[in-house]
């Protein structure tokens, strides 16, 4: 806090004036928009829902699950599984 109240006074001053609690206590509680914006994650879901879809056309009911594995997700179909975590793929598997 020294460091910043020494190179920006003035955002100090701002940040000090404001009730930061309301809006901290709300971000807690619901969470933060992009916390999971991880483009692999995004990539991997769209790869396994497009495979999922092929399929389905072969009157096969099918989908992608997702599982939490903190600090990781586990995307699944019925024959692949795809671990992803914030850098990008971990570990992809053949069920």
């Amino acid at each position: 806090r020294t460091v910043v109240a020494d190179v920006a006074p003035e955002a100090v001053r701002l940040l000090e004036s404001h009730d930061i609690v309301p809006l901290l206590a709300s971000t807690l509680r619901t969470g933060v928009l992009d916390e999971l914006g991880w483009p692999a994650l995004d990539e991997t879901y769209a790869e396994l829902a497009a495979e999922a879809a092929t399929r389905q056309q072969g009157h096969r009911s099918e989908g992608v699950g997702v599982t939490g594995a903190w600090p990781a997700l586990v995307l699944h179909t019925l024959e692949r599984a795809v671990v992803v975590g914030p850098e990008g793929v971990l570990l992809r598997h053949t069920l």
